[in-house]
């Protein structure tokens, strides 16, 4: 099958997935399949909620690897799986210890392209602010949290996680990035861990502050 071929099958069960009625057998196969031949694996939205990364150009992608799927089919039998608004986590926290991990949409570098829309809702500054606000009604729950974002500065440089969680705990770390269209530029990129316990830098793989 060449390039041609391949391509256009991609996009026939893109259109499909975003605009045919499929039962959950269907639409999870689909999923799976969009994943792994689309571009870097990529998970993005168009403003009307569809599906929109483009086709991946892959020779011999690995679609189906069952031993994996039935691995985490067994692990995910003791999970639940909510799906909705991020401010429902309120609704079922255990009334012991609980642990948030919070991994929004990054804010774009300063200076670099300023596309942030994963989804059709996009998340801008008013969402990040928001979200430092529900990060303080989980500590006052007294849970402990962590948030991951990317190193991204305000206009006058200053760091604009540090500015927004002042009262929080604050480390850089470098993490491998892949969405790169360009391998030659995957290179590990900095990013922000936040906390509202005791800083973890000595158990991760930080950066001198700059």
């Amino acid at each position: 099958m060449d390039d041609n071929t391949r391509r256009d099958y991609f996009y026939k069960i893109r259109s499909e997935y975003n605009t045919e009625m499929l039962d959950e057998n269907q639409r999870a196969a689909f999923f799976i399949f969009l994943n792994h031949t689309c571009f870097n694996g990529l998970y993005r939205e168009n403003a009307e909620g569809g599906f929109n990364v483009p086709f991946g150009r892959y020779k011999r992608p690995r679609i189906c690897n069952e031993e994996v799927i039935m691995s985490d089919h067994e692990v995910l039998k003791k999970v639940e799986i909510l799906c909705g608004d991020y401010k429902n986590i309120l609704l079922h926290l255990g009334k012991g210890y609980n642990f948030v991990y919070l991994d929004p949409p990054y804010r774009p570098l300063l200076g670099s392209s300023n596309f942030k829309e994963y989804s059709k809702s996009g998340f801008g500054d008013k969402e990040q602010e928001g979200l430092k606000l529900f990060c303080d009604k989980l500590s006052a729950r007294h849970c402990q949290l962590m948030l991951s974002n990317s190193d991204s500065t305000n206009e006058d440089g200053t760091s604009y996680f540090r500015t927004l969680y002042e009262n929080y705990s604050f480390c850089k770390i470098l993490a491998p990035r892949y969405i790169n269209a360009y391998a030659e530029k995957r290179e590990k990129q900095k990013e922000v861990l936040i906390t509202n316990y005791n800083n973890p830098k000595e158990k991760l793989p930080v950066i001198p502050e700059i």
